[in-house]
């Protein structure tokens, strides 16, 4: 089994402002469509007034669609041994 990508420097800033958007209250589930395939996703997005009133969104990331644990490998810190994930058994 291939060894756990790293987080790139890119990932990490986009999880700070997502961090400062949650904390500060500018936050957001909105939908969208992938401009790659054009299927509807939803995003969290930062939200923000700017100086004219009008408000301007930064999406941040996009919500999985289905079975994460279908889809994914397990993420690098892996699981606490006691905790099972809604649904599975």
């Amino acid at each position: 089994m291939a060894a756990t990508p790293r987080l790139r420097d890119e990932d990490r800033e986009k999880f700070e402002q997502l961090q400062a958007a949650f904390r500060h209250d500018q936050i957001a589930l909105v939908s969208s469509r992938r401009i790659s395939d054009r299927k509807p996703v939803a995003l969290l997005a930062a939200v923000w007034k700017d100086a004219e009133g009008m408000f301007n969104m930064l999406p941040l990331a996009e919500l999985i669609q289905g079975d994460p644990f279908d889809q994914y490998e397990e993420p690098t810190l892996g699981h606490p041994k006691d905790w099972e994930p809604k649904g599975r058994s």
